[in-house]
Protein backbone atom coordinates (compact mmCIF):
# COMPACT_ATOMS: atom_id res chain seq x y z
CA UNK A 1 0.00 0.00 0.00
CA UNK A 2 1.25 3.29 -1.03
CA UNK A 3 1.90 6.15 1.79
CA UNK A 4 -0.80 8.86 1.41
CA UNK A 5 -3.63 7.04 -0.19
CA UNK A 6 -6.41 5.54 1.39
CA UNK A 7 -8.08 1.80 0.63
CA UNK A 8 -10.52 2.99 -1.55
CA UNK A 9 -10.57 2.34 -5.32
CA UNK A 10 -9.61 5.90 -6.48
CA UNK A 11 -7.66 7.06 -3.46
CA UNK A 12 -10.34 10.15 -3.00
CA UNK A 13 -12.00 10.02 -0.02
CA UNK A 14 -15.16 13.07 0.11
CA UNK A 15 -15.48 14.40 3.80
CA UNK A 16 -18.98 12.03 4.53
CA UNK A 17 -16.33 9.27 4.33
CA UNK A 18 -17.90 8.40 0.78
CA UNK A 19 -16.54 8.16 -2.40
CA UNK A 20 -17.43 11.29 -4.33
CA UNK A 21 -19.68 11.46 -7.44
CA UNK A 22 -17.63 11.91 -10.95
CA UNK A 23 -19.75 13.97 -13.27
CA UNK A 24 -18.71 14.62 -16.98
CA UNK A 25 -18.82 17.90 -18.48
CA UNK A 26 -21.81 17.16 -20.43
CA UNK A 27 -23.77 16.47 -16.81
CA UNK A 28 -22.12 19.49 -15.24
CA UNK A 29 -23.36 21.69 -18.42
CA UNK A 30 -27.10 20.00 -17.86
CA UNK A 31 -26.91 20.88 -14.45
CA UNK A 32 -26.08 24.35 -14.84
CA UNK A 33 -29.00 25.09 -17.49
CA UNK A 34 -31.04 23.30 -15.00
CA UNK A 35 -30.17 25.96 -12.45
CA UNK A 36 -30.62 29.17 -15.23
CA UNK A 37 -33.66 27.48 -16.10
CA UNK A 38 -34.99 27.14 -12.42
CA UNK A 39 -33.62 31.07 -11.74
CA UNK A 40 -35.53 31.95 -14.90
CA UNK A 41 -38.90 30.35 -13.52
CA UNK A 42 -39.13 32.11 -10.21
CA UNK A 43 -38.53 35.32 -11.99
CA UNK A 44 -41.23 35.08 -14.34
CA UNK A 45 -43.49 33.32 -11.76
CA UNK A 46 -42.57 36.48 -9.73
CA UNK A 47 -44.05 38.52 -12.55
CA UNK A 48 -46.49 36.68 -13.56
CA UNK A 49 -47.68 37.51 -9.46
CA UNK A 50 -47.59 41.01 -9.79
CA UNK A 51 -49.08 41.21 -12.84
CA UNK A 52 -51.64 39.14 -11.46
CA UNK A 53 -52.05 41.96 -8.75
CA UNK A 54 -51.86 44.89 -10.96
CA UNK A 55 -54.68 43.12 -13.04
CA UNK A 56 -57.13 42.95 -9.96
CA UNK A 57 -56.51 46.56 -9.06
CA UNK A 58 -57.04 47.48 -12.14
CA UNK A 59 -60.55 45.25 -11.98
CA UNK A 60 -61.61 46.44 -8.84
CA UNK A 61 -61.08 50.15 -10.30
CA UNK A 62 -62.84 49.75 -13.37
CA UNK A 63 -66.00 47.67 -11.18
CA UNK A 64 -66.07 51.13 -8.96
CA UNK A 65 -65.50 53.50 -11.79
CA UNK A 66 -68.82 51.31 -13.58
CA UNK A 67 -71.08 51.62 -9.54
CA UNK A 68 -70.39 55.08 -9.98
CA UNK A 69 -71.79 55.39 -13.61
CA UNK A 70 -74.70 53.69 -12.98
CA UNK A 71 -75.62 55.62 -9.32
CA UNK A 72 -74.94 58.75 -11.44
CA UNK A 73 -77.24 57.99 -14.43
CA UNK A 74 -79.66 56.76 -11.80
CA UNK A 75 -79.55 59.91 -10.10
CA UNK A 76 -80.02 61.80 -13.34
CA UNK A 77 -82.53 60.15 -14.68
CA UNK A 78 -84.61 60.55 -11.31
CA UNK A 79 -84.18 64.24 -11.65
CA UNK A 80 -84.85 64.64 -15.04
CA UNK A 81 -87.55 62.42 -15.58
CA UNK A 82 -89.21 61.59 -12.38
CA UNK A 83 -90.08 64.89 -11.31
CA UNK A 84 -91.89 65.44 -14.42
CA UNK A 85 -94.61 63.53 -14.05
Amino acid sequence: MNPGFTSHADGFEDPAGENAEIIDEEELQRLRELKDLKKQYRSNYNELRELQKETKYTQQAIDNQKQKLINAFEEWYCDTFEDSN
